[in-house]
């Protein structure tokens, strides 16, 4: 299952606690605070129930600092 951009944004504003319309694809670790490690986390495991198990295995997903990295990286993998 392809994940796209609104389904994306989704999974991370429940996983971090932020309004959808707070978000972007220039959202990153840099400009956004809620932007910690254990948000993101809840919002890998969210995407892994998500994707079936599809993006567990992408370990590029674990050093994104940005959603426009999220997305590129799972579109690369064809998740």
């Amino acid at each position: 299952m392809k994940v796209e951009k609104e389904k994306l944004f989704t999974l991370f504003s429940d996983a971090v606690g932020v309004s959808k319309d707070k978000l972007s694809f220039e959202t990153s670790t840099e400009n956004l605070p809620e932007w910690d490690s254990l948000g993101f986390l809840t919002f890998l495991s969210a995407l892994d129930d998500e994707t079936n198990g599809g993006s567990a295995e992408i370990t590029d997903l674990t050093e994104a600092s940005s959603l426009k990295e999220v997305y590129d990286i799972l579109k690369k993998n064809n998740v």
